[in-house]
């Protein structure tokens, strides 16, 4: 679905912001292990968490799993991501969604209490309902998003907490350990087929990782395959769509690309995230890092060494600016 198109189908708000819990890409990548399915599964999870947040389930004819699935690029017939997104499938079983017949059509902040409340299709009357129901499928069901409202679910001492005071500690009411992606990010995303579910989930993550390394987040190709759980080779090609797109920075700090190059001899890349104001419509090129073969590498450093020598021992050396390393 194009940006402009999501945008009219969602009644889209600039001033709408929510956040997503930073184990969601550990816990996926744990219990996923398909790199469509992990994609698409982060991808489901924010779409629909900003749905219910900002109670868009029931506008323009409500917003049903088959148009969630073409917002996302997928086809209704798409079978191989039912398991995660049925009832008691994948993701109901995680609790990260939870089935609901009832859904939230309002929302109001209370300031001086610091809590968010809902009004819920349940709470209407009946002649409210039928309104409602003129343009809903009798089968029509929604996603609630479970970790908005009870963050720890897998924790037993939290759950005998919760059972005593009934305190609420998802994402919609506390913000700790989050990140935030921007509703235009996804929307942009979507609309590039070349992009889509695969490259917001990097973004998304790389997002997560420069929130806790504001300087850039240093990090090997190797390191964030194991990290996301994307195999190294379709990582490259997502990083490569995201640096084509403008998404993303990334700075370069190995001279050269080296086959078989010793861990202790390699310099993880530096990578930074772009805002949706500094996104490129049409790919663009950008610096790539050059390949050598091991022999060129270490001919390379013999001599850098021994023009360091030459300097070191008062020779008269030419030395090209760009080996200066600072």
């Amino acid at each position: 679905m194009k940006y402009n198109e999501i945008e009219k189908c969602v009644n889209f708000n600039e001033k709408e912001v929510f956040f997503m819990p930073n184990e969601i890409f550990k816990e996926l990548k744990e219990s996923i292990h398909n790199t469509q399915q992990l994609t698409f599964a982060y991808s489901y999870l924010y779409l629909i968490t900003y749905l219910y947040r900002y109670c868009k389930f029931g506008i323009n004819g409500h917003i049903d799993g088959n148009k969630i699935r073409e917002i996302l690029g997928y086809s209704p017939n798409t079978r191989s991501i039912n398991p995660l997104i049925k009832k008691d499938g994948l993701l109901d079983q995680m609790e990260f969604t939870s089935t609901q017949k009832d859904y939230p059509i309002a929302w109001s902040y209370d300031d001086n209490e610091n809590d968010l409340n809902f009004m819920m299709f349940s709470d209407l009357e009946e002649e409210e309902k039928d309104l409602y129901k003129s343009t809903m499928n009798r089968k029509f069901t929604v996603k609630m998003p479970t970790r908005a409202f009870y963050r720890h679910v897998h924790d037993e001492e939290w759950k005998k907490a919760y059972d005593e005071d009934g305190e609420i500690d998802g994402t919609f009411f506390n913000i700790d350990n989050t990140h935030s992606i921007p509703f235009e990010v996804f929307m942009f995303c979507m609309d590039n087929d070349k992009i889509g579910c695969g490259g917001f989930f990097l973004y998304s993550y790389l997002k997560h990782r420069c929130d806790i390394f504001n300087w850039g987040y240093d990090c090997s190709v190797e390191s964030m395959a194991e990290e996301t759980g994307i195999p190294l080779r379709t990582l490259t090609n997502y990083l490569d769509v995201l640096k084509k797109y403008k998404m993303i920075d990334c700075m370069i700090n190995q001279k050269s690309f080296v086959l078989g190059l010793p861990n202790k001899e390699r310099m993880a890349n530096t990578y930074s995230i772009r805002t949706i104001g500094e996104f490129s419509d049409k790919p663009q090129s950008y610096a790539k890092i050059k390949v050598q073969t091991r022999a060129e590498y270490y001919q390379e450093k013999k001599e850098e060494m021994e023009m360091l020598k030459g300097v070191l021992e008062g020779e008269s050396v030419d030395i090209p600016l760009e080996s200066i390393p600072f």
